[in-house]
């Protein structure tokens, strides 16, 4: 027994040392700080991030299309076997008569050429498939965006939730406790009035199961809190060996009085609508591009001679030009392609009339879920009220000896039950109050409505 209670406390200090030497920290955090945690320290949340980044650098590699290009155009020819010229018989007319001969052979022996320029090209007119690109760059980007906010709402009402998930899990460990100590004091009623012959060894049994049965109890919701903990801690961005001190307590929101101004906000600030925006204005730049690709290009060109190695005729140095474009056969070529922007611009069209009539019948559904979940709290008030009251004459009951314990057993379970079953209410309301404001598409105007109504 003494190993190990000496093994216990070895590993007890070596767990200390190990914290330190990693360096756990203990800061307080109130729920008005969680949206700047999320927005900087949640991995999802910055992973989208770089997803706006990189499509801003796709809308600057869709204008350089705008500017010139200089290319360095390096050619070296092999030429094949020796050229050999054979000239025909020649002659020589005179007064001795005409002599006929045949010159030798000539041959040319076979040399590599080298050519070396630089080459500039720059766009006059495209048909304006680089101006779509550009808007159909630009119109990714906003899409990116959108998500970012999208992901960011959903991330900052998830960690909220969490954070509502361990107040309740400590709010219900603390209740249990308190009723430990309160079973250990009527454990002390019950034996002295055993001692006294006024008792029974019957009713301090009954008291001692269900002191282990709290404890039971108490020792799951301290996992459970423990685990809300930790993903809370996940959804900030924090170590899990961090500790946080949950400074805004938890208490239930008030209920908005009509859900018409989340109806509104919802049809103007959802992400989903500016993602339907963006992803409608992708098809018309695709739409843009396809129709350019049936128009002529055209193009300013120059060239200028850098090196030149056994070139056998002479060239200049410099020339410059216009290169006109002109496309036969893509009216023909291009047709699934506007098919398909055709198609695309439907769906956006249908998506966007489902979002509208189907999220304000989510707002009007959570709403409803609200006011159920406000009327169930005013209904736990007076259940834990009337519990209590219960609890309290259940022991004065059983301490003058008219009571028994069973009585007060069930008493203190009553008053037990109706505090957990209001913190769970509680946490509800303020779950579906999330809601409802994620629904409206932004959930920072409920942090400002709790701080107020906390304070």
């Amino acid at each position: 027994m003494e190993r190990s209670v000496t093994q216990g406390w070895v590993i007890k200090g070596w767990l200390a040392v190990l914290l330190l030497l990693v360096g756990s920290t203990s800061f307080g955090l109130g729920i008005k700080e969680i949206p700047a945690l999320v927005s900087t320290h949640n991995h999802e949340v910055l992973s989208s991030e770089k997803d706006v980044q990189a499509a801003g650098h796709a809308i600057w590699a869709a204008r350089s299309r705008y500017y010139p290009t200089l290319n360095l155009h390096n050619t070296l020819i092999h030429l094949g076997d020796d050229i050999r010229l054979q000239f025909p018989a020649q002659g020589i007319s005179g007064s001795l008569g005409t002599i006929s001969f045949l010159p030798p052979p000539i041959t040319l022996h076979k040399r590599d050429v080298f050519l070396s320029s630089i080459q500039l090209k720059m766009p006059l007119f495209t048909g304006g498939r680089i101006t779509a690109g550009v808007s159909a760059a630009q119109a990714k980007r906003d899409e990116a965006r959108a998500e970012h906010t999208k992901i960011t709402d959903e991330k900052t009402r998830e960690a909220l939730t969490r954070y509502f998930g361990v107040k309740l899990a400590r709010n219900v460990t603390d209740t249990l406790k308190t009723m430990g100590r309160d079973l250990q004091r009527i454990r002390g009623i019950a034996e002295s009035l055993l001692k006294s012959g006024l008792g029974t060894k019957f009713s301090v049994m009954q008291i001692k199961v269900a002191e282990a049965d709290l404890a039971s109890r108490a020792a799951e919701a301290t996992g459970k809190a423990e685990v809300a903990d930790l993903a809370f801690k996940v959804s900030i961005g924090k170590p899990q060996l961090d500790e946080v001190v949950y400074e805004t307590p938890m208490k239930k929101a008030p209920l908005p009085p009509k859900p018409d101004l989340f109806k509104m906000a919802a049809l103007q600030q959802r992400a989903e609508f500016k993602i339907l925006k963006a992803k409608g204005e992708q098809v018309d730049a695709l739409r843009s591009a396809t129709f350019g690709k049936m128009l002529p290009a055209l193009y300013a060109v120059g060239s200028y001679q850098l090196t030149t190695t056994n070139m056998p005729l002479l060239t200049p140095n410099w020339v410059v030009g216009v290169v006109l474009d002109v496309p036969i056969t893509a009216a023909f070529e291009t047709i699934p392609e506007r098919q398909e922007a055709l198609r695309l611009s439907e769906k956006v069209e249908i998506q966007s009339e489902r979002a509208k009539q189907e999220i304000p019948l989510l707002v009007d559904k959570i709403y409803a879920e609200l006011r159920a979940s406000d009327a169930s709290y005013r209904a736990m008030e007076e259940a834990v009220g009337l519990s209590k009251e219960g609890l309290r004459l259940a022991e004065v009951r059983f301490k003058s000896g008219n009571g028994s314990v069973l009585e007060v057993l069930r008493a203190s379970t009553d008053w037990e039950t109706a505090q957990i079953k209001l913190a769970q209410i509680t946490e509800e309301f303020n779950r579906k109050l999330l809601e409802l404001y994620g629904a409206a598409g932004d959930v920072r105007p409920f942090v400002d409505l709790y701080v107020g109504n906390a304070k």
